[in-house]
């Protein structure tokens, strides 16, 4: 067998893995060690922004987004709302009548 010019490398503690475990394990590692560095990156970048927004604290009114919470889903009124459309309906129907 021919030598190799790499020397093997010795006080690895995955040598016993099986090369695909060890493979992917390494590859593991080495997507962590990015996404270190690239949130590092990225609060460097982001300690010289000096911009903070000031929310309004009844901006949820002033947009009313609360609205629409007490309400029950379309697909769950909708009979309702075809009552009363149905309703609706009907009563101009009977006030075009008398007219």
């Amino acid at each position: 067998m021919p030598k190799s010019a790499r020397k093997p490398l010795k006080g690895k503690e995955n040598d016993d893995l099986p090369l695909a475990q060890r493979l992917t394990h390494e590859a593991d590692l080495r997507k962590e060690k990015r996404e270190k560095l690239k949130r590092e990156l990225d609060m460097e970048q982001m300690k010289d922004c000096s911009f903070k927004p000031k929310l309004m604290t009844a901006s949820s009114s002033v947009v009313n987004i609360n609205k629409f919470n007490s309400v029950a889903p379309i697909h769950e009124r909708v009979n309702e709302l075809q009552k009363e459309k149905n309703e609706k309906l009907q009563k101009l129907r009977m006030k075009s009548e008398q007219d």
